[in-house]
């Protein structure tokens, strides 16, 4: 067994201990002193951005304090780390903010990203996030398109049913752009 050290803000008012250090126990293999991203979630009615069902959604939140990884529902108060900037999981600048959320549909296995909406320190919406295409295709192919860094022509691009841009991923260098297509909502 290897035992991990995470620094987790927070930790120390919410356990009244004086290091906010806790010792994880992974059995998986995981390198000595790897961190572990953590996050909040909610469950959110949601239509998939994918296959267009309606489902219930478990949405990671990838802002706030989310040391404890707690399960926000829709209507609460969001936790964030007080006297802290919202970079590093303080409570936003205005009344009105976006988080990032990310899910994965339970029924056709495809994620994409999500915006949670914070009004006044409560978690009232999650909204699907168009504006950011998801991490797993639906189908891939060949680049047509040379790479706009190194114009390589050894390029792969990646479609995602229910966005209108693809990306394009250069072999050569490694360059990752979205590029705008017709036809693919």
């Amino acid at each position: 067994m290897v035992f991990h050290s995470l620094k987790m803000p927070g930790l120390k008012s919410a356990l009244g201990i004086n290091q906010g250090i806790v010792q994880l126990t992974h059995q998986y293999g995981m390198p000595s002193g790897t961190s572990m991203g953590t996050y909040n979630t909610t469950a959110a009615s949601i239509t998939c951005l994918r296959c267009r069902r309606e489902e219930t959604f478990v949405v990671d939140l990838y802002f706030g304090n989310t040391a404890m990884m707690v399960t926000v529902p829709l209507g609460t108060l969001y936790p964030f780390c007080i006297g802290k900037p919202p970079e590093n999981g303080g409570p936003p600048a205005s009344d009105r903010s976006v988080g990032m959320g990310y899910t994965e549909c339970p029924h056709c296995s495809k994620d994409f990203f999500c915006s949670a909406v914070i009004h006044h320190g409560i978690l009232v919406s999650i909204e699907p996030d168009r504006t950011q295409l998801p991490l797993i295709p639906d189908s891939e192919s060949p680049g047509r398109t040379n790479c706009p860094e190194c114009r390589s022509p050894v390029t792969q691009q990646q479609y995602f049913h229910g966005f209108d841009h693809s990306k394009l991923i250069c072999q050569a260098c490694g360059v990752v752009r979205s590029i705008r297509i017709e036809g693919n909502t």
